[in-house]
């Protein structure tokens, strides 16, 4: 029981190393992008973001260890080839969707290139469409990550098994669709968010939310299964 636990815990470290990684890699591109413009997210949709991941890793670290030993053994570096090529892997699909996102959301504003000096980031909170689909995008790749990061079995409980974990990831899912559709009007002045310029424009964040699901879920598939048959 007590190999079958450190297991657990190898599995549970890994992961949260790279989730972390993923997660501070998103966060630095996506608020640089903001402050170059003279824009920033706001105290209440930081505070939201930050308790749903909070929430999360909570749930992660009370992951239990199944009851039969597995045949393989976990991952035993940080820096194996297998969580570099995956971690680059991702963060590049999320990276091309962040500067997608903020292309468009500036071409909806009719942004220049470079920043008006008049934009003043230390100043007053304003909501627009850059920070409000930055916030929106930056919220469903923290769900991505958990979702294609977690490994479950066969050292511990899978995501559906860690029903804690699985709620969390589940309403962080929800929540980021219902501000990308742009449903409840109500809602997005809550979080201090922008009504979207056009249903145009709805729809193509939600097909670059979905989009970057799914290539970070087939980066860390690839490249699992590659380094699983090299091992």
């Amino acid at each position: 029981a007590e190999y079958m636990g450190g297991r657990c815990t190898l599995v549970a470290t890994l992961q949260t190393y790279r989730i972390l990684a993923l997660n501070s890699l998103v966060n630095a591109y996506g608020l640089s992008a903001l402050y170059l413009d003279g824009i920033k997210l706001s105290d209440t949709q930081m505070t939201i973001a930050g308790l749903l991941v909070a929430v999360c890793f909570l749930f992660i670290s009370q992951s239990k260890p199944i009851d039969t030993l597995a045949p393989m053994r976990p991952q035993t570096a940080v820096f194996s080839a297998h969580f570099m090529v995956s971690l680059l892997g991702q963060f590049a699909c999320h990276l091309y969707a962040l500067v997608h996102v903020v292309g468009m959301a500036k071409a909806a504003l009719n942004l220049a290139a470079e920043a008006p000096a008049s934009l003043d980031v230390e100043g007053k909170f304003e909501p627009s469409v850059v920070n409000s689909a930055v916030f929106v995008l930056l919220t469903a790749m923290h769900a991505t990550t958990f979702v294609v990061n977690y490994k479950g079995r066969p050292f511990t409980q899978s995501l559906v098994e860690n029903r804690g974990l699985l709620v969390a990831v589940l309403l962080m899912g929800a929540l980021t669709l219902v501000f990308a559709a742009g449903v409840s009007e109500t809602l997005a002045g809550f979080v201090e968010m922008v009504v979207w310029p056009s249903s145009a424009f709805r729809w193509e964040l939600i097909q670059v939310i979905v989009a970057d699901f799914g290539a970070a879920f087939a980066v860390e598939a690839v490249s699992g299964w590659v380094f699983a048959r090299n091992a």
